[in-house]
Order: structure tokens, then sequence, then C-alpha cells
């Protein structure tokens, strides 16, 4: 039986600094919030749900679902989800998912 390859997970615990593309170098998280790159697939937070989705997994993504679960199942194995964890008192989870896939801008 075939396994199905999945999106990549890198997971890490960090306060407020800026994120940057794995494949581009360019900042695409700030304190003041996201800006694009044609590799980001999506920005979600654990609380306030998804945030930005690329036109690449528009239509795999359901608002009425766990957003967790659908992000890290998403079918891109040379892609990377990043779960970036607040410590305390915030505790929210940040996903950012980057493709090498251009997308455009």
């Amino acid at each position: 039986m075939k396994t199905k390859k999945k999106i990549q997970i890198i997971e890490t615990v960090t306060t407020q600094e800026a994120k940057f593309c794995l494949f581009c170098g360019k900042k695409i998280i700030t304190n003041s919030g996201f800006k694009k790159c044609p590799h980001l697939l999506f920005v979600a937070t654990s609380e306030g749900g998804i945030e930005f989705v690329s036109p690449l997994i528009k239509e795999k993504i359901s608002e009425n679902k766990d957003i967790y679960t659908q992000l890290k199942n998403l079918p891109y194995p040379d892609s990377f989800m990043i779960i970036d964890s607040q410590p305390p008192p915030a505790m929210i989870e940040l996903y950012i998912g980057l493709t090498p896939l251009l997308w455009g801008e």
C-alpha cells in the first residue's frame, strides 16, 4: 500500500520574532502582520483561523473543518508547515506554509 506523502512539519517555540521564507529569504511575518511571497501557501493561527491561503490550495481548505488537521494533511511533500508556538501567556500557535512551487504574488 502506498502512503500518502504530506507536507513536512517544523515545530518551533518563539516569542514575537520575524519569520522569513525558507526558499527566497523574504520577510513574511512581522510584528504588524504578514507579507506575501510567491512561496507562501498559508498563514493561520490556532485562535483566529485562516488569514491567508494561496490559490494553489484554496479549494483544498474549508473554514468549517479543523484547520490544523487540514493543513498538516496537505499533499505537498516538498513543502513545509512551520508551527510556531507562543509561550505563556499567549499560548497561540502560528501556522505558516511554504512551498518551492511558485504561485505568484
